[in-house]
């Protein structure tokens, strides 16, 4: 459950992306990936109840929303 709306297995396969998956778009290491979600700069969910590895999920979405802020807003 993400956002209190329940997502089918096949709709968080397509609209989320895993650790590594957001490391390789942002051009760093899974571990910074972690930290950024522990920090709460980027926004993920744990995919697994009860499991204490379970591995964290971001939305696309979130995603773009978090380089959009580093970029900062477009000059005039």
């Amino acid at each position: 459950m993400y956002g209190g709306n329940l997502m089918s297995h096949e709709q968080i396969e397509t609209a989320c992306l895993t650790v590594e998956e957001d490391a390789k778009e942002l051009g760093c290491a899974p571990k910074t990936v972690r930290k950024l979600i522990n920090y709460g700069y980027l926004k993920a969910f744990k995919l697994g109840v009860g499991e204490l590895r379970a591995p964290y999920r971001v939305l696309r979405s979130d995603l773009r929303r978090y380089i959009d802020r580093r970029k900062g807003p477009d000059p005039a």
